[in-house]
């Protein structure tokens, strides 16, 4: 694999400006005809930085493995998806017992506060094209967790990554660079719809790997309150580097907010009040859409049980069960797989096998 520079990135910059294509932050108009709102303003932000990704990806990951891979590889087990919401805070520790008889999806920003609490996910899913998504892994011991993420993903986080990596295409039906440009340049790769948010996508993800029940924990979709105060997301942690008296390194996991991936504070000035099942809540224009976009994914499914155990059931809706995260573990997640059930258990060490073969 060609190693990531400050001059081949600049290099490969200059030939993709050379095309005539952005590789900045901009204005381009990248919506289907008709498109409004939180998702109109999300595409015209980030086509530029998808597309320059891409490039460079071309370059890196020529030959990735697809996310292909993962489909009805965990037929019939249950699936726990875990978000970052502030749920998470206190049903987080309720997943130790029953991490062996599930397939834990986490999103990118769950996945330090699982290994605070000695849970390990199996698949990690990233959608984010920042280009400090990376640091969301800082301290994590991922060499034994399958990576899913799109082709426009920021290189960064795909070379900070020590495990398997399963790439995708975003689809987003009308838009040119979706539906020409990318199944171009990685024709291997599976096409998949990312539904607005990275939890949506997991969930998605799950119900393509035949899992016969989703349970959504930290997938509140709205703040919650912590101290008298809105908070958009669970604890965060921090791998923090030190010295010992005696002068040698030490490490600890400090719990502190990543002012530059989610700043809590400009999140909830853009917050508003609602109610939901009769309690008043806040949420923003992006969590309304990511939760009308849950909805209608989920409302998909065919003979696929979702659980939310969002704050309060706050979730509920048409297609969605409410159970507390305790009680839904206890009803499905009970049973431990036996050896060989499912290929998802094992698909980490197949994946390494299979990269060092080639």
């Amino acid at each position: 694999m060609e190693q990531l520079t400050p001059t081949l990135i600049e290099q490969q910059l200059n030939d993709l400006k050379a095309i005539g294509a952005p590789v900045s932050q901009g204005t381009i108009t990248a919506h289907k005809p008709g498109e409004q709102g939180a998702n109109r303003l999300v595409l015209e932000r980030w086509l530029p930085t998808w597309i320059r990704n891409s490039y460079i990806n071309h370059r890196l990951f020529e030959k990735a493995n697809s996310t292909e891979y993962l489909m009805a590889s965990a037929k019939g087990l249950p699936a726990v998806i875990v978000g970052i919401g502030p749920s998470l805070d206190s049903d987080i520790e309720k997943l130790i017992n029953y991490q062996k008889n599930c397939v834990i999806i986490s999103t990118d920003a769950a996945l330090r506060p699982l290994t605070v609490k000695n849970i390990k996910p199996h698949i990690v899913v990233t959608v984010d094209a920042s280009q400090k998504q990376y640091t969301l892994f800082t301290g994590v011991d991922t060499q034994d967790i399958v990576l899913v993420a799109p082709t426009t993903t920021d290189p960064a986080t795909l070379l900070a990554w020590q495990g398997p990596i399963l790439l995708f295409n975003m689809a987003h039906p009308g838009l040119e660079f979706a539906d020409i440009v990318l199944p171009s340049a990685f024709p291997q790769l599976r096409s998949i719809c990312v539904h607005g948010t990275v939890g949506n996508t997991a969930t998605l993800l799950a119900y393509q790997m035949g899992c016969k029940q989703i349970i959504a924990v930290g997938m509140d979709l709205c703040y919650g309150k912590r101290n008298d105060a809105w908070q958009y997301r669970c604890h965060d942690y921090f791998w923090h580097a030190s010295v010992s008296p005696e002068g040698d390194p030490q490490y600890r996991w400090l719990q502190k907010e990543c002012k530059e991936l989610y700043d809590n504070d400009l999140r909830v000035r853009d917050a508003y009040d609602v109610e939901l099942k009769d309690k008043k809540f806040m949420v923003d224009a992006e969590l309304e859409l990511y939760r009308k976009s849950l909805f209608e994914l989920v409302g998909s499914f065919t003979n696929v049980p979702f659980t939310n155990c969002s704050i309060d059931g706050i979730l509920g809706a048409a297609g969605f069960y409410t159970q507390k995260f305790e009680d839904a573990l206890a009803e499905h997640c009970s049973r431990q797989p036996y050896p060989g059930e499912s290929v998802a258990l094992h698909l980490p060490k197949i994946l390494q096998r299979r990269d060092k073969n080639d």
